[in-house]
């Protein structure tokens, strides 16, 4: 009787709330052709894409996820090759901490001294076992072996930084006792640190198992996005690995935590290092098999609660760093579309204020009729010239605000659109600019859309994340927006197809090409930044990017919710927002058609 409720579980897990009602409504059945999907890609781009936001895909796997599951074998068969023509193979040491797990630790023992790479040592500490895992340590007589007995158990942290002193290799890398590697696995990762000469880290995907099940109920693998990764983990301990040199910079593990030390480790080195993905899948986690498995205790567990306390303190530095005056080579203006909001205005405002010396920064507010506090404000603010401001008498929408706001800006000056909801930190425009300027082709850099946790929308954008805890919405789900992930991706830049313009750097000379404004004619409130980027993309020939190193925090359409609660303003929010369309007499003053397929 509970097979109905499994398989209406499954498609909504799978597809959403807004698909299965679609099926129903359709009459559509579950698909029976081996060659047909319903997953949101059909390639290895679309799968590498997909992946930023949603690491995991669950078994039963699909046509399309077996073809992305093959390429990623022959992405391991490329780098085994590399890896064979090494003249010198580099020592890799290996990492182990087994406590208490006598039934499985063979297993991985096994899996690492079958390497194909065979330069490898193998350091195992026995955190105070009170089991045979002694024995079974014991009993392993390969000269590439050491063994460390701990004789109280002293947790996972210091039983690493144990083992960290007695390593030689070049390398590192780490296995859990629940873990089993692919013959293949270490001489992949040699191969990718070879052709990657500037990587300090990397890491791989994994086959996850429940119990003892032969089959994966999952693939875990995300291509690197740093947001996401400080909201919630996805990259395996045991398949990440990092140059030895590297820990005079970020230090060893963190012994005030029992769990989630791996991930606290992983977020020191995504922070301060040059890390990479590399779409390989060659490791295989039983984490459910062990009782202590950190996976069986991820809802309740303080410790992290603590790495999201510790992470965010090391973030909050890293953005906070103001720049040195003349920082910037090429003049910005500011233009903040603005209609009520008032306490989300001023905090934008402060943060830009605050700036505005240091940067050179012309800030520019086009009011859309606010009510009389928020009219109050903007005037002392521009009368202390802080900032210059427009007045409109009414609601003009968003894209013809930005309009007037560009022909104020100065001539040669870049553009930086900003929502009144929206805070930059001290160091994201310099670092958008530098993108701007420095990426090749960047025609419009977009920061970190940082949005605070429990914004109800998160989990819908970002299918992974912990909607409890901040994170980056500009990549999501639903805009669908990621043009191209390289095969190693060091989740710094990435290429977009359209960015929502929350935030956004536009060049002068790019803004010159497409007209020194925005399409207001076919987009008053919104689908003018979808235009824009088409028109940087396809007519122009640039690019938008996605820079990962430049923070705003988004409060996320407040002045929207603003309008839409205004009894006075129904009627612009219907027409405005819901048909995006103009009243015929503004239509007629501005001269804007009406075209035909805008029903």
């Amino acid at each position: 009787m509970f097979k109905p409720f499994r398989k209406v579980f499954h498609i909504l897990r799978q597809e959403g709330l807004k698909a299965f009602f679609k099926r129903i409504k359709n009459k559509i059945v579950p698909l029976k052709s081996p060659h047909l999907s319903n997953r949101p890609y059909t390639d290895f781009a679309g799968f590498h894409a997909r992946s930023l936001i949603s690491p995991e895909v669950h078994a039963p796997f699909q046509e399309a996820d077996k073809r992305c599951f093959a390429f990623m074998e022959n992405v391991a068969r490329d780098l085994l090759a590399k890896a064979g023509r090494l003249e010198n193979a580099p020592l890799f040491s290996v990492l182990m901490v087994a406590c208490n797990c006598e039934s499985m630790v063979g297993d991985a023992i096994n899996s690492v001294l079958k390497q194909t790479y065979a330069r490898l040592e193998l350091i195992i500490v026995d955190d105070g076992s009170i089991d045979g895992t002694a024995g079974v340590l014991t009993a392993c007589s390969d000269a590439r072996v050491r063994v460390i007995h701990n004789e109280t158990t002293l947790g996972k942290a210091a039983s690493l930084n144990h083992a960290l002193k007695a390593a030689k290799g070049k390398y590192i890398g780490y296995i859990d006792a629940d873990t089993v590697w692919d013959e293949r696995y270490l001489a992949a990762m040699v191969g990718a640190f070879s052709v990657l000469p500037d990587a300090q880290a990397l890491y791989g995907g994994q086959l996850l198992y429940r119990e003892q099940s032969e089959k994966p109920y999952a693939v875990r693998f995300g291509a690197l996005n740093r947001a996401l990764l400080q909201n919630r983990n996805y990259i395996g301990h045991s398949a990440f690995c990092y140059r030895n040199d590297i820990l005079r910079h970020v230090g060893g593990y963190d012994e005030r935590l029992k769990r989630f030390v791996g991930w606290e480790f992983i977020l020191r080195v995504a922070e301060k290092c040059r890390m990479y993905s590399v779409p390989v899948l060659l490791t295989m986690y039983h984490g459910s098999a062990a009782e202590n498995s950190l996976e069986n205790n991820y809802a309740s567990c303080a410790d992290f609660q603590l790495v999201q306390q510790i992470s965010r303190k090391r973030f909050e530095v890293v953005h906070a760093v103001r720049p040195a005056s003349q920082y910037l080579k090429h003049p910005v203006s500011v233009i903040i579309p603005s209609y009520e909001s008032l306490d989300c205005l001023k905090e934008c405002l402060a943060a830009l204020i605050g700036l505005k010396e240091a940067l050179g920064l012309d800030i520019i507010v086009v009011d859309n009729a606010s009510g009389s506090e928020v009219v109050e404000y903007l005037h002392e603010l521009s009368q202390s010239g802080h900032i210059q401001v427009v007045f409109n008498d009414e609601n003009m929408g968003f894209t013809f605000a930005v309009n007037q706001g560009i022909r104020l800006a100065g001539k040669g000056s870049d553009i930086l659109l900003l929502n009144n909801d929206a805070v930059v930190t001290p160091a994201a425009i310099p670092r958008l600019a530098d993108a701007a300027w420095q990426v090749p082709s960047c025609g419009i850099a977009a920061p970190q859309q940082l949005l605070p946790g429990g914004t109800p929308v998160l989990k819908t954008l970002i299918p992974y994340v912990n909607p409890e805890y901040p994170c980056d919405a500009n990549i999501n789900a639903v805009h669908r927006n990621v043009a191209h992930v390289p095969l190693y991706h060091n989740g710094e830049v990435l290429e977009l197809r359209f960015v929502p313009f929350f935030c956004v750097y536009i060049r002068h000379d790019v803004l010159e090409q497409a007209g020194d404004m925005l399409d207001a004619e076919f987009g008053r409130h919104y689908r003018s930044d979808r235009i824009f980027c088409d028109v940087v993309r396809y007519i122009i020939g640039k690019k938008v990017c996605h820079v990962a190193s430049a923070v705003v925090h988004h409060k996320f359409q407040q002045s929207t919710k603003a309008l839409k609660k205004s009894t006075k303003a129904q009627g612009a929010y219907q027409t405005m927002f819901i048909k995006n369309q103009w009243e015929p007499e503004l239509a007629r003053r501005y001269k804007f058609r009406k075209a035909p397929w805008d029903d």
